[in-house]
């Protein structure tokens, strides 16, 4: 948004001889900040007053040396049309900088008087502003350096703010934060320069393990996502209590709710960490509300989609759906065990997602709020099971296993290295590992 000061600096009243048009500037302008568009019809439009004794035949209006404008029927308006069309001035289009507006009144008998106005034209144009961070997931205490990119057009001092979405706050550039707690935490990064400011926003996934698949069943409450997501500032998955019947302690709407649809896969987006020891094909559930319109989502599952459009038809009330548009059931493919990553993306803003529901038996079937969330995977210490908590085999984890290797671990509270199940880890995780490096 661009905000405009117009700063009055002088007036002038001529006339160009005897008999000719007084003519006078009217409007307030000393240090007063309107829109980039100064228009005369909200009360802030610079006037020609003239006075003659002689019917006046038009006013010309100059801004600099350009005929700006003419009128010929009072009142005489540089920046409004009071018959009827209104139009603003736009000062956005010119440099900043000092600019005279000039009123020549002329009579009949051609007669002229005049009257200057000099001001200055200062276009804020807002800062340009991007947040990263060296990681973005971690065991507790997650440690996390944060880097704030910020510039300005108008080379004016900028003021920073971090919301690190705990409860804590700096004001530094670049900050370092730690988080203590498990949880998904919004960080959201303001800049400001005096007149606007801007933001961006991240999310930061702290000592969270993913959800547990059990006997081919996964059960995920919508606001117990492990990664957040915008499309933009004005667009996001909010944390709602306003439609009653959900479960859990809370649902996620697709807001403002104004209309927008992304039907190419760039609309907000969650992410639900899924620990998978059983292979196939899931069915697929998902408990939503529609408040009036269209109201839709995508699901993709490790990037590639399960489908492009899951709509909600009944308005009002929350609703089980099983099915994509188009017909038939909605399904997904698990090929890999350990973890797998299943997003919901935005399609259609309004809609409200409550519960995610995945079963690999066909004959299941929900009702009410659905079962009861899945378990996530418990660590009782840094060392067990994936050792730098990325959410992939990598070295570091190889590493781990073989220094472990010979020894009676029980790692059933947490089975990323576990790949046969046996609760141990052994020679047989350790090839599964190796073959998985770089994968």
């Amino acid at each position: 948004m661009r905000t405009t000061i117009l700063i009055c600096t002088i007036i002038i009243f001529a006339a160009a001889a005897f008999g000719a048009p007084s003519v006078q500037i009217s409007g307030a302008y000393g240090w007063q900040t309107i829109g980039g568009i100064f228009f005369g019809n909200q009360g802030t439009g610079i006037q020609a007053i003239v006075q003659s004794d002689d019917p006046v035949s038009r006013v010309e209006f100059y801004l600099g040396s350009f005929l700006y404008r003419t009128e010929t029927l009072a009142p005489y308006t540089f920046n409004g049309d009071f018959q009827g069309t209104y139009f603003g001035w736009d000062t956005t289009v010119f440099p900043n900088g000092r600019y005279t507006i000039t009123a020549v009144a002329f009579d009949t008998f051609g007669y002229a008087g005049m009257a200057a106005l000099d001001l200055y034209i200062f276009n804020n144009r807002p800062p340009a502003t991007a947040c990263s961070a060296n990681v973005t997931n971690g065991i507790v205490p997650l440690t996390v350096a944060f880097t704030g990119t910020a510039s300005d057009p108008d080379n004016q001092t900028l003021v920073f703010n971090w919301s690190f979405g705990d409860g804590s706050q700096s004001n530094l550039q670049s900050p370092v934060h730690t988080y203590n707690n498990p949880g998904v935490y919004i960080v959201r990064f303001t800049v400001g320069d005096g007149f606007t400011t801007v933001f961006d926003r991240m999310s930061i996934r702290a000592g969270l393990l993913p959800l547990l698949e059990v006997n081919g069943l996964v059960v995920a409450e919508a606001e117990d996502y492990d990664l957040w997501l915008d499309a933009g500032v004005d667009e996001e998955w909010a944390m709602r209590q306003d439609k009653p019947g959900f479960s859990g302690q809370r649902f996620v709407q697709y807001i403002p709710n104004a209309g927008v649809t992304r039907t190419d896969g760039s609309g907000p987006k969650l992410q639900y960490w899924i620990d998978f020891k059983q292979i196939g094909r899931y069915y697929i559930w998902i408990r939503g509300y529609a408040s009036s319109g269209n109201a839709s989502c995508r699901l993709s599952l490790n990037g590639s989609i399960v489908s492009e459009n899951i709509a909600w038809t009944t308005f009002g009330s929350w609703q089980w759906v099983n099915s994509p548009v188009g017909g038939g059931l909605l399904t997904m493919d698990v090929y890999n065990r350990g973890m797998n990553i299943l997003t919901l993306i935005g399609r259609e803003d309004g809609l409200a997602v409550d519960k995610i529901v995945l079963c690999s038996d066909s004959s299941f079937a929900v009702s009410g709020t659905g079962p009861a969330p899945s378990q996530r995977a418990a660590r009782t210490s840094s060392l067990a099971g994936d050792a730098d908590f990325d959410g992939r085999v990598n070295i570091l984890d190889l590493i781990f296993i073989r220094n472990r290797i010979g020894m009676n671990v029980d790692v059933s509270d947490n089975r990323w290295a576990d790949v046969n199940g046996d609760h141990k880890i052994d020679v047989l995780d350790l090839i599964y590992t190796r073959n998985r490096l770089g994968k």
